[in-house]
This record gives structure tokens, C-alpha cells and sequence, in this order.
């Protein structure tokens, strides 16, 4: 199943993720991130309602320090 979702923050490490309301998080998800099309296994380390801190299983190579506007 595949859900939109805003990156908030974003590392080489990790991310900021907020899902809609009412959605069930699982512990391990595939993340997208659409500007670079690019695909990570994460890890969710926190919850806080709708929105989530995750870990990347693998970190992610020569990544930027934020998000291009």
C-alpha cells in the first residue's frame, strides 16, 4: 500500500514523517522521497500523533543537509 505523506526533516540518518490523521504507522516502512525518486527501509524510533521520527536501515550516500525548495 502505498500513502502520501510530508518529509518535515530529513538527514543522512533519518527522518520527520507526517502521515494523515487516523493512519496506522507500522514499525517498518518503505519511504519514498519524491524529488529523488530514491527508496529507503526505515525504522520508526517515535511517535507523536500523526507524525513520526524514522531510521534509515541504510544511510543514505552523499546525502544533502535539507530538502531543495
Amino acid at each position: 500500500m502505498q500513502v502520501d505523506c510530508i518529509i518535515e526533516d530529513l538527514s543522512a540518518t533519518g527522518a520527520c514523517v507526517v502521515f494523515a490523521a487516523g493512519l496506522s504507522i507500522p514499525k517498518h516502512f518503505i519511504l519514498t522521497i519524491g524529488h529523488s525518486g530514491q527508496s529507503y527501509r526505515t525504522r520508526t524510533t517515535w511517535q507523536q500523533a500523526n507524525k513520526v521520527g524514522v531510521m534509515f536501515l541504510n544511510a543514505r550516500a552523499n546525502a544533502p543537509e535539507v530538502l531543495p525548495d
